[in-house]
């Protein structure tokens, strides 16, 4: 995907399964934890992108 010369890569290397399912949900959507280094007004630029895009 090229957007504006740039090429944004996120990569997760390790599997998901069903019991970390709430783990990602809860960091998705920025529930708990440590938020300070979120800047939240950006999260509408996220895209998440899940499967092999077949």
């Amino acid at each position: 995907m090229e957007h504006g010369g740039e090429y944004p890569i996120v990569m997760r290397m390790a599997g998901l399964w069903p019991e970390n399912i709430g783990g990602y949900e809860r960091h998705r959507m920025r529930q708990g934890g440590d938020l300070g280094h979120v800047e939240t007004h950006r999260s509408t630029l996220n895209t998440r992108l899940i499967g092999d895009g077949s």
